[in-house]
């Protein structure tokens, strides 16, 4: 690897194909993404942020809401992040014509379409798009694609490179038998798009998850069209199966030498040790910038990682191998994450049916020891459904104080005692037992990349005197079957692991935090075709539960009511349900978790990052008491495509 701040040889355009593939950067606000007060150590400057969404500015707003980059000679133009090992050669057109891990590789070179829409209480700073917003019955989405905007090869960036692409998913929807088209799409001016979905999104739910990947184009509209006409021609599945099959022979292949790319950063040179992408100086913003490089190092393991941070090579890191020390003026900064783990419970098990020995388990764990054999996170000792940014925006401080705490470091007495009052008591193997004599016994499933959770708290539960069959899977797709059929299916399941707002649909919500689906809690088998549930009881949850009135009444002393989950679910994402009514639902929500145990709650995330402080200023910003947190510093954001992330000056 070389100098950080050496010049770079030049090499083949073609390498760069072999460059990006596990550079996990990231856009604004993608999966897991959230907010609230980062933390630095040592010695770093913090400032806060906040989760939410909404709002309009002008694109000339945004210079008054950040800092850009002072004038004055930079201190380091080069600014430095590493990839691994070299993936291979890919087609970067889009799925079907190509691969659906496209993204990989053209998430450095695509402008983001805004900052801040995903939190609920500041405003949306507008960048590759003006505008992006439903009228007002819930279903027509109108897009404003900012014209200041070029392609790296000049052509400006129009509504119709999004279209194109639209127009091709709505076709293959179309031939598809098992599915049918969700919106139609249509070309109002240059720069504007409509799109009619056949039923109402809840606007702010919809531009937290799915909103975004549709709010900018990713391949111009030169490259889409040869297939986009063929494929509009056809009238059979098959005729697209032999459509695509051509697009992705070697000679149609469209690699990032093809100039993809919208953003400030487009690919200039690569060696066999570092990727360089350069300024695109015909960006509107590039005056903001003193960044003049980008460079992604290969850095293909563990040691060598260790290494590059050793001799300063690097001034932004994802994924710090651990107990790695930092040179000076390096600062490693931390906040909680909108996602965790949990651990999906069958409550058709006589004894996880039980509210008691579900308490008991959420008493038992050591949360703590989770955490430190998983090398960070937060213990979610309030067992709510949410992780703490969820609860600082949707719950007030008053319901949070609350709610029953099931503590951090386990309490195995508590948990034993509650046992004992539901008619527990050990056997003479020291196993717990009901009054008819059968022990707990459970079988407890891992995946292999959540490996370091689940030992920790099977460890636990042996001890405490739960009979553990446990089964570590590496097998992605026999994992997730295994979950989503059921704990009847196959060898089954009593405990499985999985995310709590999770994947690719997470959001600081209570739509992404309650929703009813498969990286949420799940109560029913399948929806029909109006979108209700065919059958209510997957794995024995039941719909209506009867939860005291009052918070915090773990006994049920008071008045109760009746909750229907369905209800719940359905009432946060839907449209006309106002902001007061989402917040009274996520409180529901939040005291029904936390009282009936549905889900064991394990970790909830904290994500990390290291920072040249230095030469950079890589922390959060606060302007005017709007907190703000939208660039991690090995992710190309909108702060570096805006310049709001920038090196320090001489």
């Amino acid at each position: 690897m070389p100098s950080r701040h050496n010049e770079e040889t030049s090499a083949t355009r073609r390498r760069l194909l072999a460059t990006l593939g596990t550079m996990g950067v990231a856009g604004i606000a993608g999966c897991g993404s959230g907010s609230n007060t980062p933390t630095a150590s040592p010695g770093g400057k913090t400032s806060g942020s906040s989760d939410g969404g909404g709002g309009t500015a002008t694109p000339d707003d945004m210079v008054d809401h950040f800092p850009v980059a002072p004038e004055g000679d930079p201190v380091d133009p080069v600014y430095d992040i590493k990839t691994g090992t070299l993936p291979g050669e890919p087609n970067l057109l889009p799925y079907p014509m190509g691969s659906r891990h496209h993204w990989r590789y053209t998430r450095v070179t695509t402008a983001p379409p805004w900052a801040n829409r995903q939190r609920s209480d500041t405003e949306t700073y507008w960048h590759l798009v003006t505008e992006d917003k439903f009228e007002d019955d819930n279903k027509t989405r109108i897009t404003k694609f900012n014209d200041e905007f070029t392609w790296h090869d000049g052509k400006p960036v129009t509504a119709e490179d999004m279209l194109l692409l639209e127009e091709i998913q709505h076709k293959m929807a179309e031939l598809d038998p098992n599915s049918s088209p969700q919106q139609t799409v249509e070309m109002v001016d240059e720069q504007t798009l409509k799109r009619v979905f056949s039923s109402e999104r809840r606007e702010d739910f919809y531009f937290k998850t799915e909103g975004r990947d549709s709010a900018f184009p990713i391949w111009d509209r030169d490259l889409l069209r040869p297939w986009h006409e063929k494929i509009m021609d056809a009238t059979t599945e098959s005729e697209v199966e032999s459509i695509t099959g051509e697009a992705n022979k070697p000679e149609n292949k469209v690699s990032v030498s093809d100039r993809i790319g919208h953003s400030m950063w487009e690919i200039n040179t690569v060696n066999e040790q570092s990727a360089i992408y350069t300024k695109y100086e015909d960006h509107p913003y590039s005056d903001q910038q003193n960044i003049e490089k980008l460079r992604i190092n290969f850095v293909p393991g563990e040691s060598q990682a260790r290494l590059a941070i050793k001799n300063d090579q690097l001034d932004g890191i994802n994924g710090k191998p651990e107990g790695t020390p930092l040179p000076d003026g390096m600062t490693q900064f931390s906040k909680p994450s909108i996602s965790g783990n949990k651990y999906r419970l069958n409550w058709t098990d006589k004894h996880l049916g039980k509210r008691a020995v579900r308490r008991a388990l959420a008493y038992l764990v050591d949360y703590n020891a989770v955490v430190t054999n998983r090398n960070g996170g937060y213990p979610p000792a309030l067992q709510n459904g949410m992780t703490a940014p969820g609860r600082s925006t949707w719950l007030s401080d008053s319901h949070v104080d609350q709610l029953n705490n099931y503590g951090a470091s386990g309490q195995p007495q508590k948990a034993a005692e509650l046992l004992r009052s539901a008619g527990y008591s050990k056997n003479s193997d020291g196993i717990w037992a009901d009054k008819d004599g059968d022990t707990i016994s459970w079988r407890m499933v891992d995946i292999v990349f959540w490996k370091t959770i689940g030992p920790t708290i099977r460890s636990q539960l042996k001890k405490f005197g739960i009979e553990i069959e446990y089964n570590l899977m590496e097998n992605v797709g026999d994992f997730v079957t295994l979950s989503n059929e059921g704990p009847d299916f196959g060898e089954g399941w009593d405990l499985i692991i999985w995310h709590q707002n999770g994947g690719g649909v997470a959001a600081n919500h209570p739509g992404g935090y309650y929703r009813s689906g498969w990286h949420s809690y799940l109560i029913h088998e399948g929806l029909d075709e109006s979108g209700k549930p065919t059958e209510f009881g997957f794995a024995g949850h039941p719909n209506e539960y009867e939860i005291p009135t009052k918070v915090g009444d773990m006994e049920a002393n008071g008045k109760t009511e009746t909750l229907n989950l369905w209800d719940k679910y359905e009432a946060v994402a839907a449209p006309k349900t106002s902001n007061d009514e989402l917040l009274g639902h996520a409180e529901d929500l939040s005291w029904w978790w936390n009282y009936e145990i549905p889900a064991l709650q394990t970790i909830e995330y904290r994500d990390e990052w290291v920072g040249d402080s230095q030469d950079f200023n890589p922390v959060d910003y606060t302007h005017d008491g709007t907190k703000n947190s939208w660039h991690t510093l090995t992710s190309v954001t909108i702060g570096l495509d805006r310049g709001w992330y920038h090196s320090n000056v001489k």
